[in-house]
């Protein structure tokens, strides 16, 4: 009987941590869906500025590639988008 007792405080010991591991996922998707979200609106408020700049400007990745350039870069140069 003792060890049966025994048993079942350690099957409802380990329920009570796959819960609590099931909370801690769940908590983590969700902020890595907020963080997701917040770094879109970041970019996209980030390409609005690029945009209203009245100077040419190219925004680059740190291989040079080319991310963004604004109207004014267009015109300036004499370029259109690919």
């Amino acid at each position: 009987m003792k060890d049966e007792n025994k048993t079942k405080q350690h099957l409802i010991d380990e329920l009570v941590r796959l819960r609590q591991r099931i909370t801690n996922l769940d908590e983590s998707e969700t902020e890595r869906k907020r963080a997701d979200v917040a770094a879109r609106e970041a970019r996209k408020y980030a390409e609005s500025i690029v945009q209203t700049v009245r100077e040419p400007l190219v925004v680059l990745d740190i291989d040079l590639k080319v991310l963004s350039v604004n109207r004014s870069f267009y015109n300036t140069f004499k370029v259109t988008p690919l």
